[in-house]
Parts: structure tokens; sequence; C-alpha cells
């Protein structure tokens, strides 16, 4: 064989070996692309699993949707209104809450418009509801929409206990507005007052702010259930956070609530 075809030989295997290297290098780059998108995903979702994980720790809620079934439009409203315990805090499902044990005991279609931290005076915000602003009882009262409810629920108050013992007046005025605008706004609902829980003892605040409540509610013709005549709490009930109650603990104030008003 001539040099010159030897020669000719070894550019072309050069170009074949230097095509087949390019290929390689495009694969390559190819797979490393498509291995970067999979694991850009992943942490997306990851991350996104994450960030739901910790508003829920945020919130430390159950979160309410209201069924739209055509048996449950059928059934008479009921309004709660309320802080987290009203909203779910502690019981491990949705369907554990007081607020809808006592919904479907009564067979009613529950609208839960409870926001953690909030109180007849206390308002709150992400630490306590997972929202910028929570507004008062009184506030949701006179901003909500539920013309054709048959019943409100107002329950809770121990947000309250701080302001009650250096201002129990202003607490006091702040209990009578929510019902008195109740009343008003739904003359001819029904309406019960749930007086606050207490995961400690059941002290002069716990009492005096109980007994404002029941006055107030008296006031409009409310019924009211105490939760602490006796307390409904008990040790074993509380939570590992020190401040709310488990499922044992909503099942007791629902059936507080139902001995109550049936």
């Amino acid at each position: 064989m001539s040099s010159g075809t030897r020669s000719s030989s070894k550019s072309r295997n050069r170009r074949r070996s230097r095509r087949s290297s390019n290929v390689w290098a495009v694969a390559g780059l190819f797979l490393a692309v498509v291995l970067g998108i999979g694991a850009v995903i992943a942490l997306i979702g990851i991350s996104s699993a994450r960030n739901a994980a910790l508003q829920e720790e945020l919130e430390g809620y159950i979160p309410y949707s209201s069924s739209t079934n055509a048996a449950s439009e059928a059934l008479p409203v009921a309004v709660f209104i309320g802080d987290s315990y009203s909203h779910g805090t502690g019981a491990s499902v949705r369907e554990n809450r007081w607020t809808t044990l006592v919904s479907e005991s009564k067979g009613w279609k529950e609208e839960n418009l409870s926001l953690g931290g909030t109180g007849y005076v206390a308002t709150a915000g992400i630490n306590g509801c997972g929202q910028e602003v929570c507004d008062n009882y009184d506030t949701v009262v006179l901003s909500s929409q539920a013309i054709n409810a048959a019943t409100f629920v107002v329950a809770g108050g121990q947000n309250d206990f701080s302001l009650w013992r250096t201002d129990s007046a202003a607490v006091s005025a702040a209990i009578d507005k929510t019902y008195d605008d109740l009343r008003a706004k739904y003359p001819d609902a029904t309406i019960i007052a749930v007086g606050p829980s207490t995961v400690g003892e059941v002290g002069t605040t716990v009492t005096g702010f109980d007994s404002a409540v029941q006055n107030a509610a008296a006031r409009v013709g409310a019924t009211y259930v105490s939760l602490v005549a006796p307390n409904v709490v008990t040790p074993e009930m509380i939570t590992v956070d020190g401040g709310h109650v488990q499922d044992a603990g909503h099942r007791a104030i629902a059936d507080r609530v139902l001995a109550t008003i049936e």
C-alpha cells in the first residue's frame, strides 16, 4: 500500500473517531441535562412538600372544607365562630374535632369560621392562625355572609384571659357586643354560647370570664354551655403542646355541648 493511501486511511479513521467522540459527548450532555432536570423536579417536589408540612405545622390546624353533596345541602346550616379549639387543633382528623362531632350528631351542615389565636378581643397573625391577619369574634360576626344559617355557635375565649386579668371591663364589653351584634344581624337564629375551656386550674380568671359569657348569652336569649363547671378537660386529654386537647378532649367537649343543648 502506498504512503498516500495509508495517510488517507488514517485521516478517515481520525474523522470517524472524532465523530464518534462527538456523538458520545452530545449523548453524555443530553443525559446530564435530563438527569439535571429530574433532580430539579425532585427538589421542587421535596421543597413543596416541606413547605406544605411547614405551613400545616405553623397553622396547627386541620384544613376545613365544607361538604357539597346534595344531602348536605339540604341540612340546616350551623356556623361556628371560635378559636383553635373550634378549628380543630389537637384532633387527629377533621372528623374528630368537637364542632364536627356536634354537627354530625345534630344533623347540621357545618360552616366553620373559627380562627386560631382569636377571641372576643384577641386577633391573630401567622403564628396564631396561619394568615397575615385574623379577626376577633365580633368582626367575624359582622363580616359573615351566612344569611341562611339556622344556628350560630360562638365558643372559646381563653385567648382573652391575659387581657381579662388587667381589664375585665373591656373584655366584658367586647363579649356583650359580640352577642348583641350577632342577635341584631340574625334575629331568628338559634345562638349557642360555649364558654372558655382551660387546661389549667379553674381559677377566678376562668370563672369570671365564664360568668361574663353566660350573662351576655342570657341577655340575647342564647343557650349557654359551660366547659368549666365542672372542668371538661382532664390531664390525660392534653396534647404535647400543653395548650390543646387531643381526640378524647374534643369528644368530651362535644358531649358536654350535646348534653346541654339537647
